[in-house]
């Protein structure tokens, strides 16, 4: 479930031929939206943004398991810019999106509408024709062999998503809403920050060790 939400988050990076302070990664200003998630993992998950996108953060209140043998599983991470900031027991774990620095540069110039369509493309999503309303917000369906099936908005917003025996189904949107400042930052945790591991040098070592072809 965490990964299908990167790579959402991943399909609305863009960069437009503006100042930085203009730059959109998303067609939405500012939005809040609360979900409840459903399957192994149960309970809610809340994520807002602001700055077009260029800050973002979820709230993640779930359990996993079977029945009564379930482990709870709060998180708590915070995207500013090309760093991501994941709350743990006793520390703030602070990594560098390994690929952030090559999409904005490879992107530059494109239109976040073209993007978003070429990434469901690329995902092999196919539009249904069906229209939904969950909870007073309409959404377009599309089916992907590889994600499942998920329901946006006309900009982009996920409403509902079904992959892998897992759910999320939109509750509430408030479209404008920013959220509190605190949350957007990790010094409101009073906990010491650590760099995590170098993503993009793991995946370059992993990389290293694949054979290429002839």
């Amino acid at each position: 479930m965490q990964m299908l939400q990167i790579l959402l988050a991943l399909s609305v990076l863009i960069v437009l031929p503006v100042s930085a302070q203009e730059t959109r990664l998303h067609p939405v200003r500012a939005y809040c939206a609360t979900y409840e998630v459903g399957g192994m993992s149960k309970g809610t998950f809340i994520t807002c943004q602001r700055a077009w996108g260029r800050e973002r953060f979820e709230q993640w209140n779930t359990s996993t398991g079977i029945g009564p043998f379930r482990k709870q599983d709060d998180k708590h991470v915070i995207f500013l810019g090309e760093h991501i900031y994941t709350k743990q027991k006793n520390k703030v774990l602070r990594t560098v999106n390994p690929i952030y620095e090559q999409l904005m540069s490879r992107l530059q110039g494109t239109r976040v509408e073209d993007l978003q369509e070429a990434f469901m493309k690329a995902m092999q999503y196919t539009p249904t024709g069906e229209q939904r309303t969950v909870n007073d917000v309409a959404c377009t369906v599309s089916r992907s062999p590889l994600a499942g099936n998920v329901c946006l908005t006309d900009h982009g917003i996920l409403v509902e998503q079904r992959v892998m025996g897992q759910s999320q189904r939109l509750l509430a949107l408030e479209i404008g809403e920013e959220g509190e400042n605190s949350l957007y930052d990790p010094q409101a945790w009073s906990l010491p920050i650590e760099d995590g591991p170098d993503v993009g040098k793991v995946l370059d070592d992993l990389k290293g060790l694949i054979p290429e072809r002839r």
